[in-house]
């Protein structure tokens, strides 16, 4: 059986090129601050950009990604007493890092122009009655990590794995090189919840105005 449509299923530009860490699999009850740090390592490591943290009233962790260089030359000043949560205005894009305990990090693309962007699944995204969150519900097995909502069919995979042209879309697990310099990136955490069958279940939930 297909998988629903994906975004980005011949992806140009950013993260098509770097390879991407595999999901590990961490202890059970990580603190909030042990999986924020392994998300913002993550990043670094990943693109040397560093995640410069700046007001939002849409989330409690907000970051700017910032190179050494700009730091250094004391020009992000101006760019974080600005900052209000939205980067439409400096040209970046947003994301939602999503990490799902010490496991991984899914990189999620919010902003309409990015290539990967979750922008075509925001209306299949499970809701609070009133509006006021938007929800993903993401599952590992031992087959892959998924985005279980009730809307698709078949559950989208968050993986790297075959694009249906014969090459491999990337996906978003760990896929920080979709990250550059002025991106803005809200973080989310979640303890893993262990079911039979080593399944793993992680749930996320944000102000829908960051997807705006």
């Amino acid at each position: 059986m297909a998988l629903e449509t994906q975004p980005g299923n011949t992806p140009s530009g950013r993260g098509s090129t770097v390879p991407i860490d595999r999901p590990e699999r961490g202890p059970l009850n990580p603190t909030k601050e042990e999986m924020r740090s392994r998300a913002l390592k993550k990043l670094f490591d990943a693109t040397e950009l560093v995640p410069l943290q700046t007001h939002s009233p849409l989330s409690q962790h907000c970051y700017r990604a910032t190179r050494l260089e700009t730091i250094s030359s004391g020009s992000t000043d101006s760019a974080s007493s600005r900052d209000e949560g939205n980067s439409h205005e400096e040209g970046g894009q947003v994301f939602l890092l999503l990490q799902c305990g010490l496991d991984f990090t899914v990189v999620v693309p919010v902003s309409p122009s990015h290539p990967l962007s979750w922008c075509p699944w925001r209306n299949r995204l499970g809701k609070t009655k009133d509006g006021t969150r938007l929800h993903q519900h993401i599952t590992r097995t031992a087959s892959g990590v998924i985005l279980q909502e009730q809307s698709f069919a078949v559950p989208p995979r968050l993986d790297t794995h075959p694009d249906g042209n014969g090459g491999r879309h990337p996906g978003w697990v760990n896929n920080f090189d979709l990250i550059a310099e002025g991106d803005l990136c809200h973080l989310f955490t979640n303890k893993p919840d262990e079911k039979a069958g080593n399944t793993r279940k992680y749930f996320f939930g944000q102000n829908p105005e960051i997807w705006n």
